[in-house]
Formats: C-alpha cells, structure tokens, sequence
C-alpha cells in the first residue's frame, strides 16, 4: 500500500499540469452531478420504512387530518365575542388567498340540508337496535302528541325556517339521533355555526382549513405556502386592528422543524467554523496549513455530493445538514499529514509514515458508515452513503495531491528537539497499580449501568414553540381529546369496505354505515317496526298533527320514507356522509374508529382489541413510538455488531497480528461501556437521529486508535519519540470533534441537541480510551516478552 501510494507520488511530482487537470476534470464533474441534484425536505425520511408502522402513520395522517393547515381567527380582547369581525377578516383572507389553495372558510347550510336529507330519505339503512328501544318508547298517544306541540313551538320561533326540514321528515324524533351521530365521527372537530362559518366550541375561535399542495411531510413546500399564509395574515390584521390570526396544524410544526434546524445550522456552523479556524492557526501557525485542511475536507464534500447525483435525483437537504457532522472525521485525514510533516520535515517521507493508519482508519470508518445501508430508514441509509463517500474523497485528496500542495510546508528537517521530547522512556499511566484498580473499578460499574435507553416519545426531538403547543391543544380539545385521556385508533380491514365493515358488526362494532348483509336485517326490523305500530305512524299521527295547529302536508319527506321500499346499498352509496359512519371513518379496504380512552386503560384495551382478531388491530400514538424504538433497537444491534466485526476484522488484516488487533480494538469496546454507562447515569437516551453516532463514535474511535497503535509500533521499532506527532494530532482532532459536534449541545432544537450531548459523551470516552489504554497495552506486552 505505502508503495504504491509513493509511485502515484513520484509519478505526479514532475508532472503538475497532468495532476491539475485530472483535479480539475474531478471537481467539474463532481460540480455537474451536484447541479442535477434536487433537494427535498421530508422529515419523515427519518423514520422507518416498516410497513406496520407506515400502515398505522397512513392512518393517523387520514382520521387527523395531517395535511391540513389551520388558520385561527380570534379577537385580540381574549372576552371578545365578536363573530361579526372575525367573519369579515376570515372572507378577508380567503379573499386574498391564491386560488389553487383548497380553503374551507365556511359550511354551506345547502351543504348542511342535503346531507341531513340524505340520512332521513336512508334512515332505515342507517337505523340499529339500539335505535328500535328508544323509538319503541315513543310510539305512544302522548308522545305523538308532545312531539307535534313542540314541532309548533319550534316553527314559532324566529329561526323556524331552519326547523321546516326536521318537521317535515321527522315529526316524531325518530331519526335525529343519526344526525349527530354524523357530527360525532372519529377525528371530526367539534365545531359551532353562525352564518355558516366556523367557531370553536366557545364561540371565541374563527377556524379556516387549507389543505397542504403536497403532504404535511414535504417541509419544504409547505414552509413556502406558510410563508404566504403569513403575509395574508398579516395583511388581515393590519386592516382589522383588533384581529389576530394563528396558523398551526402538522404542516405548519414540520416546517416550523426543518427551519429551527436549518437556523440552528448556521448559527453553529458560524461559530463553530471560527472557533475551529482559531484552534488550527493557533496550533498550526500558518494559515496555509489552515486553508489546505479547508480545501481537503471541501473536495471531499463534492466527490461526496457528485457521487450521491449520480445514484439519486432527489436527496434531502435535512440528510446534508446533518451529514456536516462528518467533517469532523474528514478533517483528520489532511490535519494528521500536516502535523506529520511538520514534525519529520519531509513530504515524501510523511506520506509514507502516515498511508497506514491513515487509509486504514479510512477503510474502517468508511465500513461502519456503510453498516447503516442495510437500515430501514431511507434518510439514515443516505446519510450512511454520503459519509462513505466524503471519506473516500477526502482520503484519496489527501494521498494523491495534497503532499503536492505543501511545499511550502516542507522544511528538509525534523521538528527542532522531536528527538529530545519523547515519551518512549515515560511509564504508562495505567500501567501503576492504583490508577489500573481505580479504572478497572469505573469500568465495571459503568459497565453494569450499561443499559442503552431509546426515548419512545417523537415528541421530545420535535421542535414546537410555545405559541404552537398551545394552537395544537386548542385543536386536540376541539378534536374531544380530554385531558388524562388517551386517542385509540380501532382499526377493522377486510379485502374491500364492505368486508371490513361485516368483520368490525361481528367484532361488536355496528356503525351508521353497515355491511350489506347488515342491511338486509336492518331492513327487515324497519318493516317489522312500520307493522307493529301503523296506527300510530298514520292515524294517530294525523289527528294529533292536526290538533295542535299543523297540516298533515307538512310530513310530506316522512309518508314517502314510510312508503319507500328499500333495499341494500353499497358503501360507495354513503358517499354524502363525507366517508364518516357514526363514530368511525371507512376507507377503501378498513374501518377505522377513533376512540377517547383513559391513560391508564389504554394499553389493556389496545392488547384486548389486538387479541381479537387477525383482520383487527389498535394503537395510539405511544404504541406507534414503541414500535419505533423496537426498530431502532433492532437497528441499533445490527449497527453496532456490523461495525465491531468490521473494525476488528479489518484490524486483524492490517496489523497481521492478533494481539496488536486486539490492543487497538479494545479502546472502542471499553469505551462504549462508558458511554452506555454515563448516558444512563445522566438520564440521555438515544433517539431516532442521535442513533447515528453509534456509527460515528465507532469511525473516529478506530482512528485514534490505529494512530496511536501505529505510534507504539514506530516507537518501538526505531526507539525514537514518534508518538508525540500521533498523540499532538489526536488532540487536535478531539479538540475540533467537542468543537464542531458538541457545539450543537446549545442548539434550540431537540434532536441536535441530543446530537450533541451524545457527541460529548462519546468523544470523551473515547479519547480517554485511546490515551490510556494502548500504551498500557503496549507496556504490558513488552514486559511479558521480556
């Protein structure tokens, strides 16, 4: 390998033109693939590709309405009733709104009568058993007559004309029951009239629906449709002083995500950029060194890019964001050439020195990344793919042109006094008695503590302001969700709708819409019912009508229900009820019912309703996040075993000797008993994006290893201090890694955050393990050989 890595080096040397070219040819090829790249923010990329979950998503999504932007209009003076204005400002608005949005800013009372209409016309169809005991009751002379006197109040009110349609198809009461039934589907808001346009409950809330043009995941577009919604808002409230207009909804939280990472990006990266460029002057002390790191680690970046172009048309800008936290891998490639080369003075002879621990370290960092392609997560296999390719960008920058980029590095001499400052002749700190028993002791008991917690909750890595938590919990309450109380979706399938509806009757579960065969009974007791009570649907229904001021005529919608002769319809017939069947919403192939259960009855229900049945199943939102964290710790072990056998085969390959293998292998594993053990002492769980840095600490962990078993190795054979250049660049390198990842620690968003503290944790244990642990290791060996 260093052979030929010299033979590039020596053929490239008196050619600069050939080598430039062949750089240049890269970088524009690299720079085309780049520009045929589309970028893409669906932050659910994320999660798992499984089809359980996506099936229990797509519901969620559907019975929630996930794509839907709420628009909040409200006076100012929260006391404020004043309908009137909020009115005016929602046809404000909605006037001011681009066409192509699909806005919903008031009901149509025609809307209103005609499905009302349809369900009296189709009540028979509709009508259960439980319906039949409340209409037996009132089959009787004196509730005719108390119903045809409050049909005569009713039309002497001033809102009368509104009463015309019940009257007229209902008299008796029979079938208004099934009207609110319509009002009470699962995942429907409860919401008031006035003039047709919708408030919450309390009067106090204006509410305007926009569905999303393109899903509530797709971050990118629907921040851009916020944005306008925004300026309309603003627009509105400026003409109407004492308005305020709110816009929430899932859409409007995955934006509000995408930008808080984005912020959050460029304020780091800003910092952390500066801060990493003073440390590297500081330590290099010559800006040319500063700019060739710069310039390594850039190429690196677009050979990565222009290698993703040419697998993927899209790729998500979330994934590229997140993938910068591989720099700081990257830049330990061209600082540990230049902190060679200062110390031995030659730029043929330091690039001999480092080709070993540098390509392999490179070889098995770029494994570990490659570990995460198998994973189920999209997002997470791009980010596998583009780190992977980063590193082998940077590498091959590195081996082949940077050394012809440092001449002016290059002084024909070792660094002044490196003969006189070695550490060859030190004793190993852990090599005394009292700090191995102390370290051995910390080990174990992290080791016991060593359990790897994953957060189960979604919601702890979202970023929702406080102004959305409470737009979001105004929405909940309006959707019945009660406080202490726990949404369960109850879902039936079957092989269409109406198998799925004639699979949830025989589950117990009879809604306003039924299966034809449930039909056919439901028929069947209609007429049972119109037979056992004639009398009193026709006779005395007509005297009593007629008694208390009214004409016959006025039930003209009940005599043609009464007459009709009906017949099964399929589900497609129900289309009027906008998908809904009592408290339940049927799809193409699945009934679904939505129902408020309390927290601590929740899971019981849930495994109950589960044991019912192959084509039944429940979950909430906690059941989603659970079958999530099984997932991720399914992918977690895989990740972690690919990456140990990786790592340690290829170690065994490089160093050729077992035990060697072993030494370097071992600061990795006893590292990660820190790590696991400091997480769950300090309460840090690891999550659906911080599961990347297992991959991570494992990729830079294998390099301070090798380095610093490289350095043993070169000390020992030529009795000279070379490890102090190995350890001066490990330093470096951890001192930019806290820098650059740890940083994100002071992010506002959660899951950087975690990023972040995670990246402390680790980097920490793992420099302190590569420190401590090889040159023991090493101390040992030597004195047992001896």
């Amino acid at each position: 390998m260093v052979k030929t890595v010299l033979r590039i080096y020596d053929f490239l040397s008196p050619r600069p033109v050939l080598r430039w070219s062949v750089l240049i040819v890269l970088i524009l090829l690299s720079l085309f693939s780049f520009s045929r790249l589309e970028f893409e923010e669906d932050i659910t990329a994320f999660l798992p590709s499984d089809k359980e979950y996506s099936s229990m998503t797509e519901i969620y999504q559907k019975v929630n309405q996930g794509d839907v932007f709420f628009v909040m209009v409200s006076c100012r003076d929260t006391s404020a009733y004043d309908h009137v204005a909020i009115a005016a400002a929602i046809d404000e608005f909605a006037a001011a709104a681009p066409e192509e949005w699909n806005i919903v800013s008031n009901i149509d009372y025609t809307q209103i009568f005609t499905k009302t209409d349809f369900i009296y016309r189709n009540a028979p169809l509709l009508l259960t058993e439980k319906d039949y005991g409340r209409m037996e009751a009132l089959m009787t002379e004196d509730s005719v007559r108390v119903a045809m006197t409050r049909n005569m109040e009713k039309l002497l009110f001033p809102s009368g004309y509104l009463a015309v349609q019940e009257i007229s198809s209902d008299p008796l009461g029979l079938f208004s029951p099934l009207v609110n039934d319509l009002r009470s589907s699962g995942g429907s808001l409860d919401y008031e009239l006035d003039d047709g346009y919708i408030f919450t409950p309390d009067g106090r809330t204006g509410l305007m629906m926009i569905s999303s043009t393109s899903g509530s995941a797709e971050s990118g577009n629907n921040n851009r449709m916020l944005k306008r919604m925004e300026d309309i808002a603003g627009q509105v409230m400026d003409s109407c002083g004492d308005i305020q207009v709110d816009i929430t909804g899932a859409p409007v939280i995955a934006a509000e995500n995408a930008n808080r990472i984005k912020t959050d990006s460029v304020w780091i990266l800003l910092v952390v950029g500066a801060l990493i460029s003073i440390l590297l002057a500081v330590t290099l002390k010559k800006l040319s060194s500063v700019l060739l790191i710069a310039v390594s680690v850039l190429c690196g970046w677009l050979f990565a890019v222009g290698l993703i172009g040419c697998f993927h048309r899209e790729v998500s800008i979330i994934v590229l964001g997140i993938a910068s936290v591989i720099i700081g891998i990257a830049v330990n490639y061209p600082l540990h050439y230049i902190t060679h080369l200062q110390h031995c003075g030659n730029r043929r002879k330091a690039l001999g020195d480092i080709v070993p621990p540098l390509v392999t370290g490179n070889i098995t960092t770029v494994g570990a990344f490659c570990t995460m392609l198998p994973l189920k997560s999209s997002a997470l296999r791009d980010f596998g793919l583009f780190a992977a390719f980063m590193l082998i960008g940077s590498i091959l920058f590195v081996i082949i042109f940077l050394p012809h980029l440092c001449k002016g590095l290059e002084t024909g001499t070792p660094e002044e006094g490196a003969e006189d400052k070695g550490t060859v002749s030190r004793r190993p700190f852990l090599s005394r008695p009292l700090p191995l028993c102390i370290f051995t002791a910390l080990t174990v008991f992290l080791g016991f503590k060593a359990s790897p917690g994953f957060d189960t909750n979604l919601s702890n890595i979202n970023y929702m302001s406080p102004e959305q938590r409470r737009l979001m919990m105004e929405l909940s309450a309006m959707r019945g969700e009660q406080p202490g109380g726990v949404p369960v979706y109850v879902v039936t399938e079957g092989a269409d709708a109406d198998d799925a509806l004639a699979t949830a009757e025989k589950l117990g579960d009879e809604g306003l819409v039924a299966s034809l065969e449930t039909q056919w009974q439901r028929i069947r007791r209609w007429e049972e019912f119109k037979a056992a009570h004639s009398d009193i649907l026709t006779s005395v229904l007509t005297e009593e009508a007629v008694r208390a001021g009214l004409s016959p005529k006025a039930f003209q919608v009940f005599g043609e229900i009464m007459a009709k002769e009906f017949s099964p319809e399929p589900v497609s017939y129900f289309e009027p009820l906008s998908g809904s069947a009592g408290a339940a919403v049927i799809d193409s192939d699945k009934v679904i019912k939505v129902l408020n259960i309390s927290s601590d009855e929740a899971e019981s229900f849930i495994a109950e309703q589960n044991s019912l049945s192959g084509q039944r199943f429940a979950f909430d939102s906690r059941t989603m996040n659970s079958h999530i964290t099984t997932v991720l710790s399914d992918s977690f072990n895989l990740v972690t075993f690919l990456c140990g056998f990786i790592v340690f085969a290829f170690l065994w390959l490089s160093f050729r000797k077992l035990y060697l293998a072993v030494i370097a292998f071992l600061p990795m594993t006893i590292s990660w008993f820190w790590i696991l053990g400091i997480m769950n002492l300090a309460g840090i769980q690891f999550n659906i994006v911080n599961i990347i840095l297992a991959t991570f600490i494992f990729g830079q962990g294998d390099d301070y290893s090798i380095f610093m078993t490289e350095g043993l190795l070169q000390e020992m054979k030529t009795k000279k201090p070379v490890l102090r250049s190995y350890i001066r660049s490990n330093m470096i390198s951890a001192a930019i890694m806290f820098i650059g990842i740890g940083f994100l620690a002071f992010s506002a968003h959660p899951a950087m955050q975690s990023l972040g503290l995670v990246t402390i944790v680790g980097m920490f244990s793992v420099v302190l393990m590569t420190l401590l642990i090889p040159p023991a290791a090493f101390y040992f060996v030597r004195k047992i050989a001896a």
